[in-house]
């Protein structure tokens, strides 16, 4: 006998309904003591309005019990797990116990990004949220100053468990240029159930400027490729490193920069090389996962301001 909705009901008020709580939920076969439906009970207890997640790992089931499972937690925003053997129901068990555990704390300024460059919206330094679905492509703008290197960052926080392949993309283009400023793609934590891209663009030089201008606006693309069931949450961020530079390429005193460590003057005007893509400034402190900084430092480039804020933040919830 499987009686997963009774279950369901029992473990859910033994829970209480005060605060956010979390059912892990081993079936090994389809629930056959129905009624009541497991899914009906699920979608019962979710429009309660309770903070109430279930994860479900399927033990060895054939497709109708995998089918009653995913949706008891697709209802609750939990997710689905196969496990075929010990091993990988112990790694089941092991990451729905970490996302209890470390739940993600959404933060920045509400925006929407463009659909195309020119629709997109022009943001200061700083930290931002919005929402994709799977497949879809936001633009950002920023304004760049000579001797500046613009870092932009992307982080989605999947709603439902996601499928593989999975990605996320950031570039960063500069208007009348043909080639990539700037480009990334994914590092995975499935510990903080986060998927972060993050880029850093060589520093603007005078002679890519439009003429008569003394700032540059660089756009930034965000392609989310998380395959998930409803639309993520995503923290978008942006910065600026590096000193701006006057046309002769003496420091620019008038305006400051956003990483004092990278203030150094970058070449003057009718220099022909770009600069290298560098590692961000390590002025920030990183409490993120080490999957996710050697991925990033294995390419050369350190996540930056908001991929590494979003792998460090934690709620502490009970």
């Amino acid at each position: 006998m499987t009686p997963i909705g009774h279950s369901l009901r029992s473990a859910a008020a033994d829970l209480g309904d005060h605060g956010p709580r979390r059912i892990i939920l081993v079936g090994d076969g389809e629930d056959t003591c129905a009624p009541p439906e497991p899914c009906d009970v699920a979608q019962e207890l979710a429009a309660t309005g309770i903070d109430l997640v279930i994860d479900a790992i399927g033990f060895r089931v054939d497709d109708a019990a995998r089918a009653q499972l995913q949706c008891i937690a697709r209802v609750t925003h939990g997710s689905y797990s196969d496990a075929a053997d010990a091993g990988s129901l112990t790694r089941g068990l092991d990451a729905s116990a970490r996302s209890a555990l470390t739940p993600y704390a959404l933060s920045g300024r509400p925006v929407t990004g463009g659909v195309t460059c020119a629709s997109a919206p022009v943001l200061a330094p700083g930290q931002f949220r919005d929402r994709m679905a799977y497949g879809e492509e936001r633009w950002y703008r920023a304004t760049v100053r000579p001797g500046q290197a613009l870092r932009f960052s992307g982080s989605v926080i999947p709603r439902d468990d996601w499928e593989a392949p999975t990605s996320v993309r950031a570039d960063i283009h500069l208007p009348g240029r043909a080639a990539l400023w700037g480009t990334e793609t994914s590092v995975e934590d499935r510990w903080a159930q986060v998927l972060s891209a993050g880029v850093e663009s060589p520093r603007l030089r005078w002679d890519e400027t439009q003429p008569g201008a003394e700032t540059a606006q660089a756009c930034a693309k965000l392609t989310n490729k998380v395959k998930t069931s409803t639309p993520s949450d995503v923290e978008v961020a942006v910065d600026l490193a590096g000193q701006a530079v006057s046309p002769d390429g003496t420091p620019d005193t008038s305006t400051n920069t956003s990483s004092a460590t990278d203030a150094q003057p970058a070449a003057p005007a009718g220099s022909t090389g770009l600069s290298p893509v560098r590692p961000a400034s390590s002025n920030v402190t990183s409490a993120g996962s080490l999957a996710a900084l050697a991925a990033a430092a294995a390419i050369g480039l350190m996540m930056p301001l908001a991929a590494r804020a979003a792998l460090r933040r934690r709620k502490e919830r009970s």
